[in-house]
């Protein structure tokens, strides 16, 4: 993803809270009127960047945002896989909204309340679709450009269920999303090699011909 202007001092992780937790406000707050305490709460998890506009001023705030995607030595791992893929906001939204429900109960809570009388904490493809439509203005965005994404291609994200394509629910390994966001987690299954026991992963006769070799 690449943006013209001063850059600022967000990760790709940071970028993409702002994004998901204001969008997901601006989504919910006209069809959701009598939840507005739970709107702000999920848009204060994550505030724009100091004298940015906030989810009331949704156009201003995307603005702000195409202008601070992070340099190459800030991006971390989540911003790095943004720019190798080439995943573009409305992306980068629904893997960030899969995510975000992953660690925040609010988040998971708002979620539950727009997909009522249907519950459930993570998003399923109708709503993701209809937010993302709503937020980024691109009709085309149904399940068609969904499956074109390189997030589900690669297996980033998964839809979970059995039923048509648009009552599935969308889900991010949340070890995964950890991964992603930066954060130190041993994944399941795996342990840390030290330096000193790295030659332990060879056979002995592999090891003896290494001098060889170099």
């Amino acid at each position: 993803m690449s943006a013209e202007g001063p850059r600022s001092a967000l990760t790709g992780a940071g970028w993409t809270a702002i994004l998901v937790h204001q969008g997901l406000a601006r989504f919910a707050a006209d069809l959701l009127p009598g939840d507005a305490a739970l709107v702000q709460a999920v848009a204060d998890e994550a505030p724009p960047p100091a004298e940015a506009p906030d989810h009331r001023d949704w156009e201003g705030l995307l603005d702000t945002l195409a202008d601070a995607w992070p340099d190459d030595r800030n991006e971390g791992p989540l911003g790095r896989l943004v720019d190798e893929l080439g995943i573009g906001p409305p992306g980068l939204f629904l893997l960030g909204l899969a995510g975000a429900c992953e660690e925040s109960h609010l988040v998971g809570l708002l979620l539950d309340r727009l997909q009522s009388p249907e519950t459930g904490a993570r998003p399923r493809v109708h709503l993701v679709l209809a937010m993302a439509r709503e937020l980024f203005g691109v009709s085309a965005l149904d399940v068609h450009w969904l499956l074109s994404l390189p997030t589900l291609a690669f297996g980033l994200l998964t839809l979970e269920g059995e039923g048509p394509l648009p009552t599935r629910v969308l889900r991010v390994h949340p070890i995964l999303w950890s991964v992603l966001n930066g954060r130190p987690v041993r994944w399941p299954g795996c342990q840390v090699v030290l330096a000193g026991d790295r030659k332990r992963l060879l056979p002995a006769a592999i090891i003896g011909d290494i001098p060889a070799l170099a």
